[in-house]
């Protein structure tokens, strides 16, 4: 089924039951068969938008300025990926300089095409990890930096897709995607992540709906 048809029937049917509780998560209810289909292009393209408006130059060297009452400051180092360009020896000068500047859309939009084929992700996955990483962004008061961006995208992918897929990505291939982290600093990443989100990663029909709804109407408006 057409997964843009099946929001708006969604959506019809939530208003007659909407004092009805679902115990199940929505996603499961949600599926589009095909990666190239026109619903998945049009999320993904919304997704790279938003990261397009929301990753922001490092600062005073640093990736983020988390708030001190939260004490995240350790864990804003574990997703940094300032000093591992600087020390990385097989990048060029220009190389490093362009990974830690704000990347363009078209940047981008290349490094996820490049992740999403390694991990065949299907387009409610990219909702639900577009939900939890503004979630994260929200409890850490973080911002998208040029030196943090990839390692949030690739983490807050990975417990996507544990939970909407039940897929383990293995460590070891986000390393090829991306070799700036060995394969345990991930684990360090995600669970940094989740200790941060205080595992808050329930995502309720509401929830879900409305950002895929605000997807497909964003894209259809452009």
């Amino acid at each position: 089924m057409c997964l843009f048809k099946h929001v708006k029937d969604t959506l019809k049917a939530e208003k007659v039951t909407s004092n009805a509780k679902d115990a199940r998560n929505p996603i499961e209810t949600i599926r589009c068969p095909h990666v190239d289909c026109p619903e998945h292009e049009m999320i993904f393209d919304y997704f790279v938008q938003f990261l397009g408006r929301n990753i922001k130059e490092s600062i005073d060297g640093h990736v983020n300025r988390p708030i001190k009452e939260k004490n995240f400051a350790k864990d804003a180092k574990t997703f940094s990926e300032l000093e591992r360009v600087v020390f990385y020896e097989d990048l060029t000068f220009e190389k490093k300089v362009r990974l830690l500047s704000i990347p363009t859309v078209d940047r981008i939009r290349h490094f996820l095409k490049d992740l999403f084929t390694f991990t065949t992700v299907k387009a409610e996955t990219i909702v639900y990890q577009i939900i939890i990483l503004r979630r994260f962004m929200k409890h850490s008061q973080w911002s998208l930096r040029a030196a943090n961006w990839r390692s949030l995208i690739i983490t807050s992918l990975r417990v996507a897709l544990k939970l909407e897929q039940n897929l383990v990505v293995s460590t070891k291939v986000l390393s090829h995607v991306y070799p700036l982290f060995k394969p345990e600093e991930y684990v360090k990443c995600e669970n940094a992540f989740l200790k941060i989100l205080n595992w808050d990663l329930w995502v309720s029909t509401e929830q879900y709906m409305a950002q895929l709804s605000s997807a497909l109407r964003t894209k259809s408006s452009a």
